[in-house]
């Protein structure tokens, strides 16, 4: 029997633009909860509720009263699987989308203590979410996860509190490997953490121009996706990204791969 896969970014009320295998799929805080709701009743599709409203460096605690206020208004709770605040909170520093006060990713002594200081501001902002969404499991989305500084400030993702799932990026970028680019950091993640963890599949190809991700799926990657689906810890698959963006992103529905990486999660059209 096969686990359940989900897609990023489906569009309440627009139930023809999602795969009939979608289980779940993330709703930005955008979107109209009604609908979610409307959708999830007839389809039996649940959310993973998406905070992305915000910036980086607001807290959530004022924000969460009117995001629950709309979901128990449109009777969307029953049908939420899971909630996240932002994704790749470390990545986003050293690429320069996100500031901590004096602390500059160019300079090799700042990355363990900005790292440290995006530990501690997450962990606020999940007790927050937590509080305020009792019950629902909190997800982090990295592309790997370690808590060791001792590896080096480049690496060291440490997971914040309040974390109840790892949602953790299997991507094999243009010229990379599964074994090299996905197998250890997922491994590092079963040895050192003991969170379920929710495989976000790759399924989108990038612009030629792009670096990393102009060559989209690999059969090497969809070989190291079925396989790691079948281990016990993972819960699921989460598909990155279902549609089109066209013309600098192509999603899993129009890529040539799209039966291969279904395959992969034991899925089907």
């Amino acid at each position: 029997m096969s686990k359940p896969a989900g897609i990023f970014w489906a569009r309440p009320g627009q139930v023809a633009d999602r795969p009939s295998w979608a289980a779940f799929a993330a709703l930005g805080d955008w979107e109209d909860f009604a609908a979610a709701a409307r959708d999830a009743e007839r389809t039996g599709i649940r959310w993973v509720l998406w905070l992305g409203s915000l910036a980086f460096s607001t807290p959530v605690a004022p924000y969460m009263a009117d995001v629950v206020r709309r979901i128990d208004a449109a009777g969307l709770r029953p049908w939420l699987v899971g909630v996240c605040y932002h994704e790749e909170w470390y990545s986003n520093w050293k690429g320069g989308r996100i500031s901590v006060t004096g602390l500059d990713p160019a300079n090799p002594t700042h990355w363990l203590p900005a790292a440290h200081a995006i530990h501690w501001w997450t962990g606020q902002q999940h007790a927050a979410i937590r509080a305020a969404l009792p019950g629902v499991p909190v997800l982090w989305v990295d592309s790997f996860v370690n808590d060791d500084p001792s590896f080096g400030g480049w690496w060291f993702h440490p997971v914040p509190a309040g974390v109840d799932v790892l949602a953790l990026e299997a991507y094999v970028p243009a010229g990379g490997a599964w074994a090299a680019d996905v197998e250890p950091f997922l491994a590092h993640a079963v040895a050192t953490r003991r969170e379920p963890i929710v495989l976000v599949v790759q399924g989108f190809q990038g612009a030629a121009s792009d670096p990393l991700w102009r060559l989209g799926p690999t059969a090497d990657g969809a070989a190291g996706t079925r396989r790691w689906l079948a281990h016990p810890r993972v819960l699921s698959a989460w598909v990155f990204d279902w549609r089109s963006r066209v013309p600098s992103w192509t999603g899993l529905a129009d890529l040539p791969q799209r039966a291969a990486i279904e395959s992969a999660m034991g899925v089907s059209a």
